[in-house]
């Protein structure tokens, strides 16, 4: 034993590898955007030399062509960091995120994820300061909802946030835990996507999955945490998402759940 500390010791030290921070994004169809949100992501800066690796699942394979496009130029003019456009085949709604960490975890290691809408557009630090406040067994959501045991809508929440991230970083700053977290601006402990009950979702709710993965990360004794960052959201392709579509599913999906049942 002490010949091998010796002779490991004896070595010369090498340079540290950068860490890499995940992410991982689903886009539809907004293609008009394309170029701003992808560079937005790449544009991100840490401090402490950690590279991006960006995967997309492309849920419009119409736009194949085009994103990876966009994703080459990018990676060629780049400071390190890297995007990858996976061709989805369909459109996997939010789930896809799901599917595709799920299959990269096969393949290489990965330790926390950030989750990222494409109505979103991250500034210089905001990455940066989301993978600080990284905690394993968690996952920190920057919009939320809480619910009174007596509030029986999904849609009228007791505690929730505005859709002004400039402005919710200073709103009730003692709401710090969710029952609700949000997949768009998040940053989960990776180990999330190998709980096999989060890919068991029933198939008429998997374009609401943001709900099941808090559902499922609560009974997996995951906390969900309040995530503080400024960040940019584009109103327009907020309001032209297919949310508007799901108003009646997410309220039905929050009664059979049993959300309240979960706690803060």
């Amino acid at each position: 034993i002490t010949g091998d500390k010796v002779l490991v010791n004896s070595r010369p030290s090498k340079q540290k590898s950068p860490d890499i921070v995940h992410v991982i994004a689903c886009m539809w169809q907004r293609s008009a955007s394309d170029s701003g949100f992808l560079t937005s992501l790449m544009n991100s800066y840490f401090i402490d030399r950690k590279t991006l690796d960006i995967h997309i699942c492309n849920n419009s394979p119409a736009y194949q062509a085009r994103r990876e496009k966009i994703a080459q130029d990018l990676n060629d003019n780049n400071h390190g960091h890297k995007i990858t456009i996976h061709d989805m085949g369909s459109n996997t709604y939010g789930y896809g995120r799901f599917l595709l960490a799920k299959q990269l975890q096969k393949v290489q290691p990965m330790d926390y994820i950030i989750m990222v809408d494409d109505d979103q557009r991250v500034i210089r630090d905001t990455l940066s300061d989301i993978y600080n406040v990284r905690e394993p067994l968690t996952l920190k959501a920057w919009y939320g909802k809480n619910w009174n045991a007596d509030n029986k809508d999904y849609w009228h929440p007791t505690e929730r946030l505005r859709l002004e991230p400039s402005e919710t970083i200073k709103e009730h700053p003692e709401i710090t835990s969710w029952q609700y977290g949000g997949t768009g601006m998040s940053i989960v402990d990776a180990n999330a996507f190998r709980i096999e009950e989060l890919f068991q979702i029933p198939e008429v709710y998997k374009d609401v999955e943001d709900m099941w993965l808090s559902y499922v990360l609560q009974l997996a004794g995951y906390k969900i945490g309040r995530l503080f960052t400024i960040f940019d959201v584009i109103v327009s392709e907020s309001n032209s998402g297919q949310w508007p579509q799901l108003k009646k599913k997410k309220n039905r999906l929050f009664e059979v759940l049993g959300y309240l049942k979960c706690g803060k």
